[in-house]
């Protein structure tokens, strides 16, 4: 049929790229995208840290 090799079969040469394989071009774009999006969110939080601190250094009022 051919229905059959359209899918992949363990073993088979559509199976040569494992998700597992870090040095594979797929595995490395989730890392890299994983990575980014991680750097993201902690480049987030240090810019509202420091905006925030400025906020209350520079601020008229005391605490």
């Amino acid at each position: 049929m051919v229905m059959e090799t359209d899918t992949i079969q363990p073993g088979s040469e559509n199976d040569q790229h494992d998700t597992k394989d870090i040095f594979s071009r797929q595995a490395w774009y989730t890392w890299f995208e994983k990575g980014l999006w991680v750097f993201l969110f902690l480049v987030g939080i240090v810019l509202a840290a420091a905006i925030s601190l400025a906020i209350f250094y520079y601020a008229p009022w005391d605490f």
